[in-house]
């Protein structure tokens, strides 16, 4: 499924790689079988670059954060999985003294992202700190804030 180079191509780029995976490992209801490889970008080009070669080379894959409410089958899964669990810098900055702007990586805990803000006195995401799932997964289902000082 992955051939030896692109094995080497995605360690060199940031990614660790791991073989022969059970997912019940890394989602929070601790089901899920094997998978033949998942990866772990260190760096958001590492992401892009394996995301890229996976699509590149119709490789099936499925993207994942923390793992929070997924249900997956136990049984052996025929694709690769992408994790974002190392993607979790953050920064902001405010503009005009009124607008915030929060630029956070897919891997970042929501609740860890509303706790920061909060600390610097910010408001809008206090709902978000009992969410025990990623940015990514909250973008991806939709989830939606306004900050407000």
């Amino acid at each position: 499924m992955i051939s030896e180079d692109l094995k080497l191509s995605l360690y060199a780029d940031g990614c660790d790689i791991r073989q022969n995976e059970f997912l019940k490992y890394y989602t929070s209801f601790r089901i899920g079988g094997p998978v033949p490889y998942i990866l772990f970008p260190k760096t958001l080009n590492a992401f892009v670059n394996a995301l890229s070669q996976l699509v590149k080379r119709n490789i099936p894959f499925r993207i994942i954060g923390q793992g929070t409410n997924l249900i997956v089958s136990d049984e052996p899964l025929k694709f690769v999985v992408l994790s974002t669990k190392y993607l979790n810098k953050m920064n902001f900055e405010e503009k005009n003294n009124m607008d915030l702007i929060v630029e956070a990586q897919s891997g970042m805990s929501l609740s860890a992202l509303s706790f920061l803000l909060s600390e610097d006195g910010y408001s809008g995401l206090e709902f978000a700190c009992g969410i025990p799932g990623s940015v990514g997964g909250g973008v991806f289902m939709n989830a939606g804030a306004t900050a407000v000082r």
